[in-house]
């Protein structure tokens, strides 16, 4: 069902570090299908990837996957929530505390370990891994977990086995102070004075100690007062007795083991238990199998309330598990201190800053299952309203604005970028989202009366102060960027206008119920009624003020820079239903969903799970299974490229939201209503989530699905729309069956020169005129390999091996085939049209199919005005709009975009071998013409033998599993870090 599956689901795997029998029984959990990661069975390979996939953490830490054996060449780190430092340039990073992992054997050098492999164990929490040496001399087990009971400790278990040693081992298990931030895109090796190869040295050793067991590394911050300590107790727990002692070298403070030669084999283990904290701290006063058996207890009581049963689909059932897990264990419990930042505490990029992606996507996860830390958040912005309103005054308006980067401090990071960040005000608005979905769901007014209301009043007197009227009668807003951040600086941003109606409202609502005060309501009321949400047409919203006159799709102008024509990075408008779902109507859904999704590059990870979730809701299954397939596949399948730098945290949050809101029915407003969309692959869903305190099971079926609660008072639900109230034990079955809608064929975009028309002969005449001046040799043979390649890269396939002439030299000679070939098109009529193509296209049309055309030719509209086939087209892509011919995606990318059609809801015809690469990799089933076709999911000799139905059974069987966005979203991803890159040149040099 996922499409692009990122996992191979193992079968029973055993459990690390306990008795597998043990935690099933415990937690009823069944076998170990989905819920054991394993290195073997993940379609990624990375190590620095699977290093982020591999970590263990509690909420307070969390400690990369890392290999125990490794140092500066790998992607370490351990990460304490809220540890930050300023750089001595003025970027505030993550502080790294100290690497409590490294163990190592070694002779009279490291051993090199091989055949690594890794399993992660979600029920339990801990990371099991084995290694052996190339010899089979020496083999590993090891243990590792962050402790849920007590989030100051981290614990590790360390087993070698010795077959054979010719000459004395020594089995090292050390801290290590010597701590690196990776470079990710915020520097390069030297461009700062504290930055090399080995990664940026924001900290330096304080105190390293190492005696009998007992091993302590401080750090401090070399240009702040942050610090952070790891205090560890090492012993050797089983085997022969080994001498020991203790070392503080090389920046790390270690336990050295003295093992003798012997060809007998003898197994060793040890354990190390360790407390990482920023607070001066003490050793741990515990043992690994006593600190396991509480962790165990915690993650126990976690999963009885947080788990997500899938029957059916194992890979979504790991998925959405992992989801859950990787959420989880950022999320602090510190008073709100500090919060979840974009990459959770796995990696480096954004530098730990938290985003509005914690709002929007992770907080609902935590409000339903781990309200403690959904409060903790929202605390977390509370505790920074001092810094909001200063913000907001400095700007010169009133209230708060909160930064668009949120680090320790709640002040604008970096303030250098200026501009770009003030205009994310959008900002505002998801951290008041946040503050009433966590009310709705806790129903905890003690918080709103100790600092919610005066977050929610002071963003609603900033935007009304930010409105400002025009000649119209309306309010306007000007000078922002919506969420999509490809259009900034403009004005009236439809999801921010339409989300200060809604929080105006609420929030007046709110201080009536609190039977609070409010000066501002007159205005609030104002504003609420008059404020400009800018309409494309009927039911779709306009994302700001002259989107209508931004041009179509255009790769060669989108080239040029940001907000060129009508297409986001991520969603905007459509975020207003994930937000805003409970109270917009669903055509408007239906409506803004057709016109922004093709829209759409999903160039962001966050943005993948909110049409997954859209999709879902509006019963549009063979969409809803593509963009949920992807979602799961950012970080298990890597596919935005760079979950080396961490994991995609928004994208976790969002698989949950979808599996539970979208497949589970789950929404949220005035009351909480349960509507599921079981897919048909799965057999049943089950979750639960608490509900202003009290606990509501939900277990769908094909046929049905069932509420109870456990709780102790009743409770108000809507099921599947109708009002019901739920005793305490009470469970009630509702008759439903999800109404998915069958999936149909949207669009054909055709290829034009040898499908529809015929132009090959003129291209042909025109390059062996040109070929012939130039004395190189041209034929048809050559000809045909021209198909669907740009006029500058065709001329480059005739030179060949020849040296090309100069660049001027060069354009003059395209430009010269191209006159000629003009003049030889400009005598084309309608009798050149291919037998069959028009009565196809007709036939199309009338059917409500859209018809594009996906050309790399400039000359493309002449073509298909000279022919008389533009009235016949709904959609036209050419060589002009484009910045790699065929068999790039683009043309045929674009081209869907065109027609408001996704890419897998499409069919595209071509007659050569490029282009049906170009198809495929646009994420489309592909028609071939004719015998050059090759790769064509299903050929035909020619477009006469084209029907309709034809085009609907190669939609219906050849759906294609390409990722139309994959491409698109690494060459986002390398933008990006070049442009971080540029960013922070200005923050310092190396001197």
């Amino acid at each position: 069902m996922l499409g692009v599956l990122p996992v191979r689901c193992p079968g029973r795997a055993r459990r690390a570090g306990v008795d597998p029998a043990q935690i099933q029984d415990k937690t009823n959990r069944g076998n170990a299908v989905g819920w054991v990661i394993r290195e073997d069975q993940l379609t990624v390979s990375d190590p620095d990837v699977l290093s982020t996939l591999f970590c263990v953490g509690n909420g307070q830490s969390t400690t990369r996957g890392t290999l125990s054996e490794q140092r500066w060449d790998a992607y370490r780190g351990v990460y304490l929530s809220g540890l930050y430092t300023r750089a001595p340039w003025g970027l505030v990073y993550f502080m790294g505390a100290p690497d409590w992992l490294a163990a190592w054997v070694e002779a009279d050098h490291r051993i090199e370990l091989v055949g690594s492999r890794r399993e992660l164990d979600l029920a339990s929490g801990v990371l099991r891994r084995t290694a052996r040496s190339a010899d089979g001399a020496v083999e590993i087990e090891e243990e590792r977990f962050a402790s849920w009971a007590d989030e100051d400790l981290v614990a590790q278990r360390y087993t070698v086995t010795v077959h054979r040693a010719e000459q004395p081992l020594r089995i090292v298990l050390g801290l290590d102070g010597e701590v690196r931030n990776h470079r990710a895109k915020y520097y390069q090796p030297g461009q700062f004075p504290l930055s090399d190869e080995t990664g940026l040295k924001l900290s330096r050793i304080q105190r390293l100690e190492a005696e009998d067991g007992r091993l302590s590394v401080v750090l401090r911050a070399r240009a702040s007062e942050s610090r952070a300590e790891a205090h560890a107790i090492v012993r050797q727990v089983s085997g022969p007795e080994l001498s020991k002692r203790a070392l503080a070298a090389d920046g790390r403070a270690m336990m050295v083991f003295e093992v003798p030669p012997g060809n007998s084999p003898r197994t060793f283990t040890f354990e190390k238990l360790c407390a990482v904290t920023t607070e001066t701290g003490g050793f741990p006063a515990t043992t690994y199998d006593a600190a396991l058996t509480k962790h165990i207890a915690e993650m126990q009581r976690f999963w009885d309330l947080a788990d997500v049963r899938i029957e059916g689909e194992d890979a979504a059932q790991l998925a959405v598990r992992f989801a859950i897990w990787s959420t989880r264990i950022a999320a602090p419990l510190d008073g709100g201190r500090s919060s979840i930042g974009a990459k959770n505490l796995t990696g480096d990029w954004y530098r730990g800053a938290v985003f509005w992606d914690m709002e929007m996507f992770q907080l609902p996860l935590l409000a339903a299952v781990a309200p403690q830390r959904a409060r903790n958040h929202v605390q977390y912005r509370a505790n920074r309203l001092p810094a909001a309103r200063v913000l907001a005054a400095q700007d010169g308006y009133d209230g708060a604005r909160y930064p668009w980067q949120s680090y320790a401090s709640g002040t604008e990071e970096p303030p250098q970028l200026g501009g770009f960040l003030y205009q994310q005000q959008h900002v505002n608005l998801a951290v008041a989202w946040g503050i009433w979905h966590y009310h709705a769901m806790t129903g905890d007014s003690q918080f709103l009366r100790q600092g919610g209301m005066d977050v929610l009043a002071d963003v609603c007197r900033f935007f009304c102060s930010r409105a400002v009227p025009g000649e119209d009668g309306k309010y306007h807003i000007r000078g922002v960027c919506g969420p999509d951040e490809n259009h900034p600086n403009v004005t009236d941003n439809a999801y921010t206008n339409r989300m200060v109606i809604w929080l105006l409202r609420i929030t007046a609502a709110l201080m009536a119920e609190l039977d609070i005060a409010n000066p501002d309501k007159a205005r609030w009321d104002d504003v609420a009624a008059n404020l400009c949400v800018p309409m494309l047409r009927e039911n779709v919203f306009a994302v700001c003020q002259g989107y209508a006159d931004l041009p179509e799709p255009d790769d060669a102008l989108e080239a040029q820079g940001l907000g060129a024509d009508k297409r986001s990075k991520q969603a905007d408008t459509l975020m207003l239903f994930q937000a805003l779902g409970h109270e917009l109507p669903r055509q408007m859904l239906e409506a803004c969903f057709a016109e922004y999704a093709p829209l759409c590059h999903q160039t962001s990870s966050l943005s993948l799970s909110t049409h997954a979730l859209l999709a879902i809701r509006l019963g549009l299954l063979r969409d809803a299974l593509r963009f949920f397939g992807m979602t799961v596949g950012v970080d298990l399948a890597d596919k935005m490229g760079n979950t080396r730098d961490g994991i995609h945290a928004a994208a976790q949050g969002g698989i949950w939201m979808a599996a539970v809101w979208g497949f589970g029915g789950l929404t949220v407003g005035d009351r909480v209503n349960i509507s599921p969309m079981l897919p048909p692959a799965w057999k049943s869903l089950s979750y639960k989530f608490l509900l202003r305190g009290q606990t509501i099971a939900v277990d769908v079926s094909r046929a049905q699905f069932a509420v109870r609660n456990d709780g102790s008072r009743p409770v108000e639900l809507d099921l599947a729309g109708r009002a019901t109230s739920i005793a305490p034990g009470q469970t009630v079955t509702v008759p439903h069956e999800a109404p998915w809608r069958p999936a149909r064929l949207g669009a054909v975009i055709f290829d034009l020169d040898g499908v529809l028309v015929s132009t090959d002969m003129f291209h042909y005449l025109a390059w062996k005129e040109l070929a012939d001046e130039l004395g190189i040799p041209f034929d048809q043979q050559i000809n045909h390999r021209l198909r669907g390649v740009s006029r500058e890269g065709s001329l480059r396939l005739i030179y060949g091996d020849r040296p090309l002439p100069p660049e001027d030299t060069f354009k003059a000679q395209c430009d010269r085939k191209n006159a000629r070939y003009l003049e030889l098109v400009n005598t084309m009529t309608p009798a050149d049209v291919l037998p069959g193509a028009l009565k196809l296209l007709k036939e199309l049309r009338a059917a409500g199919i859209k018809i594009g055309i996906a050309s790399a030719s400039r000359n493309c509209r002449v073509v298909l005005e000279r022919t008389g086939l533009m009235d016949c087209v709904d959609g036209v892509c050419d060589g002009n709009n484009i910045t790699a011919g065929k068999p790039d995606p683009q043309v045929f990318y674009v081209a869907a975009q065109r027609l408001r059609v996704l890419p897998w809801n499409c069919v595209g015809v071509e007659d050569a071998a490029a282009g049906i690469e170009s198809i495929h990799r646009a994420g489309m089933a592909a028609l071939g013409i004719g015998p050059q076709a090759r790769g064509a999911d299903v050929s035909v000799p020619d477009i006469s033998h084209v029907t309709v139905r034809l085009l609907e059974e190669v939609f219906a069987g050849h759906e294609s599993l390409l990722d139309p966005y994959m491409e698109r979203s690494l060459a986002h991803i390398k933008r990006e870090v070049q442009a971080g890159y540029a960013a922070t040149m200005a923050f310092g040099v190396k001197k």
